[in-house]
């Protein structure tokens, strides 16, 4: 199964040992990819979280009373690396292009790729990690 690939191999035994918890408890699971699914979401999620703060932050800020601070302010004091290229690509509008496409097409495409998939399997949910690894430890000295 795709979505429980991949995994660290403490976090695999500890997410195995809920899915087992569940049906014990008498949950029910079909294992079924769903086919299509990171290519589909590939061309929405990315567009839809990297694009769109550059008018939410903004907003946000107004919303909030908060003068002076631009989104370019905020993105210079971020440390963490995976964090911060993520705003480069915000603040450079990266995926501005692709947004329309992912909103009018590639999200409803996605939409109904899900709803095929509960509907073709019979299904009431999904279940799988959310992460390939255990979070890190917050270093209570440095910052995270």
């Amino acid at each position: 199964m795709a979505l429980w690939s991949g995994l660290d191999r403490d976090l695999e035994a500890v997410v195995k040992a809920a899915r087992t918890r569940l049906a014990e408890a008498g949950i029910v699971f079909v294992d079924a990819d769903i086919a299509g699914l990171f290519d589909l979401n590939g061309k929405v999620s990315f567009p839809l979280a990297l694009h769109k703060p550059s008018a939410d932050f903004p907003a946000y800020l107004k919303a909030s009373g908060i003068e002076g601070v631009t989104l370019a302010e905020i993105a210079a004091q971020i440390t963490s690396p995976d964090v911060k290229g993520a705003f480069g690509a915000i603040l450079a509008d990266t995926f501005g292009a692709a947004y329309d496409d992912a909103i009018s097409v590639q999200r409803p495409a996605l939409q109904k790729l899900y709803a095929t998939y509960f509907r073709d399997n019979n299904l009431e949910g999904i279940l799988f990690p959310t992460t390939l690894a255990p979070a890190v430890a917050i270093d209570t000295d440095k910052g995270s």
